[in-house]
């Protein structure tokens, strides 16, 4: 806010604007480093020259509120930074650390606990295809592939068909779970792949309305990709949602 701010005040003419009132009207006025305090007065037609001086001061006010803020924010930066959340987990003996659930862990290692989990995945039928992925699982399509792939370069955690008990369903296999980690929390993918077929389409639209019933929220902490024969997954898109869904 202060570089554009800043950059408002350079764009802008010299001087600054005053307003006066008459019978209830505005009335412009431009005062120069030169001129006294009345200045001298702007028709209206020139609105764009009015604008502009009255965002020049609009900008420099907000400069100095902003720096006044900025100047507080660094004064505590550097005792929020030196804050350790787990200074007393840590310095517990290894005994009592067996004893007791930290509060706190860090990103990293919520990651590896995450990962590490232990699940039974939805079981393959004998002689059915399946796609191996770079991270050397099976996966029931190419689609599926494409996507766990692209997952692992962009960096987000994730398990393939990892069991969720849903109200009044039951227990599903999700394709997808992802782990937003700067929330903690989990995020279910479903990748719909034979949307023109009429059963299967309206088993998904089911599905759909049956994850909403149990709090997953598409764009929240629910994301779907679609495809038709003629129309495969659009993985450049999937992309795009991934990186904005997650802020990478």
């Amino acid at each position: 806010m202060i570089n554009i701010a800043e950059r408002d005040v350079q764009n802008a003419p010299k001087g600054r604007l005053r307003i006066a009132h008459n019978h209830g009207n505005a009335q412009y006025y431009y005062v120069s480093e030169n001129t006294d305090y009345l200045g001298k007065y702007i028709r209206k037609k020139n609105c764009d020259f009015i604008h502009l001086l009255a965002q020049k001061d609009y900008a420099r006010k907000t400069i100095e509120t902003l720096e006044q803020k900025k100047k507080i924010l660094c004064s505590i930066k550097d005792t929020i930074l030196d804050f350790d959340e787990n200074k007393v987990y840590r310095e517990l003996n290894e005994d009592r650390k067996k004893l007791v659930s930290p509060y706190y862990i860090s990103d990293k290692e919520y990651i590896e606990k995450w990962n590490a989990e232990v699940y039974e995945t939805k079981p393959f039928q004998e002689e059915q295809q399946y796609m191996i992925t770079e991270r050397g699982e099976r996966v029931r399509s190419k689609s599926e592939k494409m996507i766990a792939d692209k997952l692992l370069m962009l960096g987000v955690p994730y398990k393939y068909e990892r069991p969720l008990y849903l109200s009044r369903i039951g227990v599903v296999y999700p394709d997808f779970t992802l782990l937003d980690i700067t929330n903690r929390e989990d995020v279910v993918l479903e990748h719909f792949g034979m949307m023109d077929n009429n059963s299967y389409c309206e088993n998904a639209i089911r599905k759909i309305n049956g994850y909403q019933r149990n709090g997953y929220y598409p764009g929240k902490n629910f994301l779907y990709t679609f495809e038709t024969y003629k129309n495969p997954v659009d993985i450049k898109n999937f992309e795009i949602m991934i990186r904005n869904r997650f802020h990478l």
